[in-house]
């Protein structure tokens, strides 16, 4: 969080005047009073360390505290396990993406090739946010995650999520993730012929949209493999996505016909 904040203006630091500015409570207001108490304190006596040191020596006691004064700024605002991965996504991937200065910085994280451990990061949040809108809802069933993925090192390489569901058992998602070259193109040549359009683009090059399709009553999402399509943020917006789109579907079918 702390990292984050030189990003949030337009110049290349952060002063105090431009810190004052910023949406900070007080202790008593804070969600956790006695924590966010001791967390300033841990603050305070950390940045109290360093600038007691020779200034050649600052950046690198900082770097060693650095995971401390993040914790304690989650605890002074009371973040939940789920925020803190939010925050530290947005910190290591989207914030460093959001304003490149120069051709050569245009390749930013969130446009760098994903791996195995992102399509599990991904499926898994996937599946958990589904499930809770189900438990939100009041539903019932069990959603299963499933993320095929070509080799992210290969020419044009393309990652498919598909997602099941089931009314019995009320349980757990089931989550699943694999790289395999040859399943990719082969649910791809199917997904075609249900309506997934490739988009020619010149210079040898294609473009496969971000699609939807719903194929015997399962969906599937096509996505390029850049880590921006398979963050953790990334799957929360497709559950409410997904949730949002069964709604609508199912609304007409439960209006009354008035009399």
């Amino acid at each position: 969080m702390m990292r984050g904040w030189k990003m949030l203006c337009e110049r290349n630091g952060v002063h105090l005047k431009d810190v004052e500015a910023f949406p900070f409570f007080d202790p008593v207001d804070a969600p956790d009073p006695d924590a966010a108490t001791e967390a300033l304190a841990t603050v305070s006596r950390h940045m109290a360390t360093i600038a007691s040191l020779p200034e050649l020596s600052q950046a690198k006691r900082y770097n060693e505290l650095r995971s401390d004064l993040d914790q304690a700024v989650f605890r002074y605002f009371g973040l939940t396990p789920e925020e803190k991965v939010l925050v530290d996504e947005t910190v290591a991937i989207l914030m460093p993406s959001i304003r490149p200065r120069s051709f050569k910085s245009l390749d930013t994280p969130a446009q760098r090739a994903a791996d195995a451990d992102d399509f599990s990061t991904y499926a898994h949040a996937l599946g958990e946010a589904l499930t809770s809108w189900r438990t939100r809802t009041g539903g019932k069933g069990r959603f299963s995650v499933n993320v095929v993925a070509s080799d992210p090192n290969r020419a044009g390489p393309a990652g498919i999520v598909r997602i099941t569901y089931a009314e019995k058992p009320t349980t757990t998602p089931v989550v699943d993730t694999k790289v395999n070259d040859d399943l990719v193109l082969q649910t791809l040549g199917q997904l075609r012929t249900s309506g997934l359009r490739a988009i020619p683009s010149g210079d040898s090059l294609t473009l496969v949209p971000d699609a939807h399709l719903w194929i015997d009553g399962s969906l599937y999402l096509v996505r390029p493999l850049t880590q921006r399509s398979w963050t953790v943020r990334q799957a929360l917006r497709d559950a409410e996505h997904i949730v949002r789109t069964v709604q609508s579907r199912a609304a007409p079918r439960t209006q009354k016909v008035p009399a």
